[in-house]
């Protein structure tokens, strides 16, 4: 028997909850569908052959499936919640997309690239998870270490290693500790880091450490990209006339390449069994655009505290991020969970990763932006 080709299909609940979502996507995966990912608590997004679907629509949990976009006529009738997915669901059709899909400027280019920023690595420490920790020492022991940059400080540029000063600052941490994964993020720190806080670093004290290892790298070790895994994503944009916003279509071109990176990772597990569940949040902020190379809290702190999750809302710090991200892991039943800041402000890169988030900035970069 020929092998059924299998397709992208979009299903909307017939009864939208997390509990009807999240048993909806196991039916679907005893099916023998490849389910990419949950939005909210209104449709899944699965691969699906014909004979699949066919059974799939006989359960009775879903009002629709669309294997192409939905018609305006079609959009009204949905509630906020459903027309909000299917419109995203419809950008991935639209020509604007598509054609942005078909731009291979940057394809091929080195890191390297002259007029391109280099990748900053991964590390599981932030650079605030290291402020917060010297306050809790010096609280705790009157000792003290080092005081955080100053708001004059977060706005400067900062000198950033070189390859060779990165691996040879990678490679003393190592001799100093003996603990090649601190080492490892230790490093990745210091880039994130002025200067001035390296040889900190080098000093870190029996408790700080201790704590380092505890709160950072016990999740961290045991991360697998299996399973459902819960996405909060952030779009923060300005109120104020002239401030910094997202275009007509480009937010939704933006969500849309996040989906298929994410999407991408999926196809390539090994056995199929990693689905993201998405939470997205769009809010507008009374904040000017930041000058220099500004560190990120400017704009997120006061982003995050108009983030609101089924009726929680968060504090506008570092400590908010934390508390939504876990939010969205436990609604969601997920091990593990990411949050996704994407703004149009000025920031110090362009996308970096630490501490359970990732944030996408406008830099005239990478991105096209």
């Amino acid at each position: 028997m020929e092998k059924q080709q299998k397709q992208s299909y979009l299903f909307l609940l017939q009864r939208p909850s997390s509990t009807a979502r999240y048993e909806a996507a196991k039916r679907l995966r005893e099916l023998g569908m490849r389910v990419v990912a949950q939005f909210g608590d209104v449709a899944i997004e699965a691969f699906t052959t014909d004979s699949q679907l066919e059974a799939a629509r006989e359960m009775g949990l879903f009002s629709a499936q669309l294997r192409g976009p939905m018609s305006k006529d079609h959009l009204e009738k949905l509630n906020s919640d459903q027309r909000s997915v299917v419109q995203q669901w419809n950008t991935r059709f639209s020509s604007g997309y598509r054609k942005l899909k078909k731009d291979l400027t940057h394809v091929g280019k080195s890191w390297a690239d002259p007029g391109m920023d280099s990748l900053v690595g991964y590390t599981a420490i932030d650079p605030e998870d290291l402020f917060q920790l010297i306050r809790e020492y010096q609280d705790k022991t009157g000792e003290k270490l080092a005081e955080p940059p100053s708001a004059k400080e977060r706005t400067a540029k900062v000198k950033r290693m070189s390859g060779k000063e990165f691996v040879d600052f990678e490679k003393r941490l190592g001799e100093a500790y003996k603990n090649p994964t601190l080492a490892y993020h230790l490093a990745r720190l210091a880039y994130r880091l002025d200067p001035k806080y390296h040889k900190l670093l080098f000093n870190l004290p029996d408790w700080l450490i201790a704590e380092l290892l505890d709160r950072f790298f016990g999740e961290v070790s045991c991360w697998k990209m299996t399973g459902e895994m819960s996405v909060g994503i952030v779009f923060v944009e300005s109120s104020l006339s002239g401030g910094p916003k997202f275009g007509a279509s480009e937010r939704n071109e933006i969500l849309q390449e996040i989906y298929d990176g994410f999407s991408f990772l999926t196809q390539e597990h090994p056995d199929g069994n990693l689905s993201w569940v998405y939470d997205t949040q769009y809010v507008k902020i009374n904040v000017a655009d930041g000058t220099g190379d500004p560190q990120e809290d400017y704009w997120r702190d006061p982003g995050m505290g108009q983030v609101n999750y089924f009726g929680t809302t968060y504090t506008a710090n570092w400590s908010g991020v934390g508390a939504y991200r876990e939010d969205i892991r436990q609604r969601n039943r997920s091990a593990h969970a990411i949050v996704v800041f994407v703004t149009p402000y000025r920031n110090w890169w362009h996308a970096y990763a630490s501490g359970g988030r990732l944030t996408l900035a406008k830099r005239n970069d990478w991105g096209n932006w």
